[in-house]
């Protein structure tokens, strides 16, 4: 069962394993981010027991496939549809890294494997012949440095067409998602590419928004998640080598970077929005939709008219909570109860150590004194 990259696997337990019970267990759901998704593939987990609905699951950290690399490849494209996991297992113990050639120029050769007849041999050869179009495609986009991973997306993605698009859109796969930035510029080396070509622009777009919103990009927008146009195009023209740091961009290369940026708000690539000033700003699309459906959420929340009731004084009530559980509020931790109390959405920040958790804990037991009916559903949870 998987959910955005977090994933739950049922695993058998190679080496005697217990609970914190002392139960010993011979299956294990493990549940974590990135876990292996080949059925037959062994590892060693790092993690901690926690328990859900009453059951002990294993969280993990991280784990350590207990074969190379090179096998997990082997397995992986075998035995998606060319023959079961233990035969790829098999026939990677006996020719390693060169499995697949011998598969391809001397399949003969699987007749030494122990327990391999003549009809298996033909089976597995005539669905490794039906694969041969994915099987070349997945060597010479290995060859170019793409994972293999990344490799499958692509072919899954683009089809025959998979290794056009990577000879002669390799930015199209930093796009889609497949490949890093990186990779797609040095794919993109020799192939004279100019540095104003729409699908590289396009892409240096993606590329400077997603490094603002890791406040990695050097300038004061970095750490947000979305830009002015004014910002996105200079920090593009920067990634694109159109212009360094100080420099005026030519008129030319911003109209045709701006021309192409909002072509990508038109094709859903970007989110477009205008400020109350008439300034247009930028997101990755999932950020941008995102972010609209919150203040969307939070405008008809505001909208739902408040049941007016004869508030007691703010004061006395904090002062009083905080005598029970002696604590002294700051004046700027208290005027943010108090708003937090008079406002139907509010948003407390602050640092470490600023008193987040203690508002928190003041709002509840605040609540529970004003709406008696509040408190208790809030104590049930």
């Amino acid at each position: 069962m998987w959910r955005k990259g977090w994933g739950v696997i049922l695993c058998k337990a190679l080496e005697p394993v217990s609970d914190p019970e002392g139960q010993e267990r011979k299956k294990v759901f493990c549940v974590g981010n990135g876990l292996p998704t080949i059925q037959g593939i062994e590892f060693e987990a790092v993690g901690e027991w926690r328990q859900y609905r009453g059951e002990y699951q294993y969280y993990v950290k991280g784990y350590n496939p207990l074969v190379t690399e090179n096998e997990l490849e082997v397995v992986r494209f075998l035995s998606r549809g060319i023959c079961t996991i233990k035969t790829a297992k098999d026939i990677y113990r006996k020719f390693g890294q060169r499995s697949i050639e011998v598969l391809r120029s001397a399949p003969q050769r699987l007749l030494e494997i122990k327990g391999f007849t003549q009809k298996k041999l033909e089976t597995i050869l005539a669905k490794f012949n039906a694969n041969s179009p994915i099987e070349r495609q997945l060597r010479e986009l290995r060859q170019l440095g793409v994972n293999f991973r990344a490799a499958e997306a692509a072919i899954e993605k683009y089809g025959e067409e998979t290794m056009r698009i990577a000879r002669t859109m390799p930015h199209k796969l930093y796009i889609d998602g497949i490949i890093s930035y990186d990779l797609a510029e040095q794919l993109a080396k020799g192939q004279d590419f100019m540095k104003d070509d729409p699908i590289r622009i396009q892409a240096a777009a993606i590329r400077a928004l997603t490094l603002a919103r890791a406040g990695e990009a050097p300038f004061r927008y970095s750490g947000h998640t979305c830009l002015p146009e004014y910002a996105l195009c200079a920090y593009t023209a920067h990634i694109l080598g159109l212009k360094k740091p100080g420099e005026l961009l030519r008129p030319d290369k911003e109209k045709i970077i701006l021309q192409t940026i909002r072509g990508m708000v038109k094709s859903d690539r970007l989110y477009g929005a205008m400020s109350q000033e008439a300034k247009r700003f930028y997101y990755l699309t999932p950020l941008g939709i995102a972010e609209a459906g919150i203040a969307a959420k939070c405008l008809q929340m505001l909208d739902i008219s408040e049941n007016e009731q004869n508030k007691p004084a703010l004061d006395d009530i904090i002062d009083k909570v905080c005598v029970n559980i002696r604590v002294d509020l700051s004046l700027e931790q208290k005027k943010a109860v108090c708003q937090c109390l008079d406002n139907r959405i509010s948003i407390v920040t602050g640092g470490p150590g600023t008193g987040k958790t203690l508002i928190q804990q003041i709002l509840v037991l605040l609540a529970r004194k004003m709406y008696p009916k509040i408190g208790r559903a809030v104590q049930q949870e």
